[in-house]
């Protein structure tokens, strides 16, 4: 005969797996509740909020991390450091008439340079540059990476350079973004043992 607590002690084991799952998914639920909660943000009221020039590193975040902005990945990339987003902010400032600078100006600076005649060829070498970071440098992948170099305008004699470069170090492992840093790197070294006294 089985004794109570027998039964007893199983059907405790069995809670205690269901109230764990049911506690995790409580936890789960609430967990992206606080999460969405803290993504919302007043885009009228943030547009108008003054720019602190002390901290540019706050306004490095809130441009990456806020959709007010419209902001795409290539965008980012391009407005979206310290170099890029300072020479906006400066260009912003001095033509600035009340010597103010909010976020809605940083937005009309962004805008005007996405609006520019450099821009789709900036934003397409972005893009280009992506999908050479993300394909290894293989020689079943040749064809495809040489049209991609010579989208940003590398040179025939420098994509045979590469491709001899990439052949006698296959077991890199490199992408093509790698790939070009290190043939680079390499093409240094080479004119300085070439030119010792430059």
């Amino acid at each position: 005969m089985i004794s109570f607590a027998c039964i007893t002690t199983y059907f405790m084991k069995r809670f205690n797996i269901h109230f764990k799952i049911i506690l995790l998914i409580i936890c789960l639920i609430f967990a992206c509740a606080h999460l969405s909660a803290q993504t919302k943000v007043d885009c009228n009221e943030l547009l108008k909020r003054e720019i602190s020039a002390d901290d540019p590193q706050q306004v490095l975040r809130t441009i990456t991390h806020v959709k007010c902005f419209g902001l795409d990945s290539i965008d980012l990339k391009i407005y979206g450091n310290g170099p890029a987003l300072g020479t906006l902010m400066m260009a912003g400032i001095q033509h600035s008439k009340s010597g103010k600078f909010t976020y809605g100006d940083l937005l009309l600076q962004i805008n005007r340079e996405r609006n520019s005649a450099g821009y789709p060829r900036i934003r397409k070498g972005i893009i280009t540059m992506n999908k050479l970071e993300s394909m290894k440098a293989t020689p079943a992948t040749w064809d495809a990476g040489k049209e991609l170099l010579k989208e940003i305008d590398t040179s025939d004699e420098e994509i045979e350079k590469l491709h001899n470069f990439m052949l006698h170090h296959q077991d890199k492992k490199w992408n093509y973004h790698e790939l070009v840093v290190y043939w680079n790197m390499q093409e240094k070294i080479n004119d300085k043992k070439n030119n010792p006294e430059e």
